[in-house]
């Protein structure tokens, strides 16, 4: 299982953006994808639609209708 770290202690750099959209990417060839933020402005969330309050379910059925899961 690959394990895949995109990180740079410069800010501003694209971190986050590149973070979204390869996890987005491999999920739509069927891979499975975790993506974790341990940025303290927790953005990664606003690529995928999800906010602060949302719930894990609800992630969920939201990655799946956007990664084109049978079930959303």
């Amino acid at each position: 299982m690959p394990l895949i770290c995109v990180c740079s202690p410069k800010g501003g750099v694209g971190k986050t953006t590149l973070a979204a959209n390869l996890a987005y990417s491999l999920a739509r060839t069927g891979s499975k994808v975790l993506a974790l933020d341990f940025d303290v402005q927790n953005a990664l969330r606003l690529h995928f639609g999800v906010p602060l309050s949302d719930e894990r379910a609800t992630w969920r059925r939201r990655w799946n209708c956007m990664t084109g899961a049978s079930v959303c």
